[in-house]
This record gives structure tokens, C-alpha cells and sequence, in this order.
């Protein structure tokens, strides 16, 4: 918490590695394993956090920032949130997915 007295929010990864296909039938065990390795850990320590598209992987994967902020300061990272997708046009694209595999 002492660097976001200096910073209105710090960025990280969202994810990491690229996002991946779900099973067929995920169970639900897997579904929370990819999707919060990396942003559960601000719900433990009480900091807002926000995850936005961010590009694609060589592979054509989606993949991820987040933003994180102060504590009770949602405002500010949903604004930062915000103008990174009016610079970006991450949010608007959709990947391929012909060249994906289903894990089975």
C-alpha cells in the first residue's frame, strides 16, 4: 500500500499466460483456477482492481491488464479502466477462434 501513496494505481498482468479454451464441461474448480490466479489476491488484501483486454498472444490468445488502486478508490481505477479502452482498441476485438483446441 506504501507505493499507491505516491501513485494513483498500479498496472500488473491480468492473467499468467494468455487466456485458454475451457473444457467442455468445466468444472467449477476450473474455472476459478484461470480465472484468478492473479486478481484474487486484491479482494484479500481490500484494494479495487479492474482487468481489461490488452492485446493477443502470438498464439492469437487474449491476454490482460489490471489495474489497481487505493483502498475505496474504485472511481479512480474504473476511470483509468476507461480511458486505457478509448486509447486502445483491445475491447472491440475478438479472437480467432479456428485455430483453437478444446482441452478434453
Amino acid at each position: 500500500r506504501d507505493i499507491l501513496q505516491t501513485v494513483d494505481a498500479i498496472v500488473f498482468p491480468g492473467q499468467s499466460e494468455p487466456a485458454t479454451p475451457f473444457p467442455a464441461d468445466p468444472t467449477p474448480t476450473e474455472l476459478v483456477r484461470s480465472a484468478s490466479r492473479y486478481t484474487n489476491v486484491w479482494n484479500l488484501v481490500g484494494l479495487p482492481a479492474c482487468v481489461v483486454p490488452s492485446g493477443f498472444s502470438a498464439d492469437g490468445l487474449p491476454v490482460s491488464i489490471q489495474i489497481v488502486g487505493r483502498p475505496f478508490d474504485d472511481g479512480t481505477v474504473l476511470r483509468i479502466a476507461r480511458a486505457y479502452e478509448r486509447a486502445t482498441p483491445w475491447h472491440t476485438r475478438r479472437p480467432d477462434p479456428a485455430g483453437w483446441t478444446v482441452p478434453a
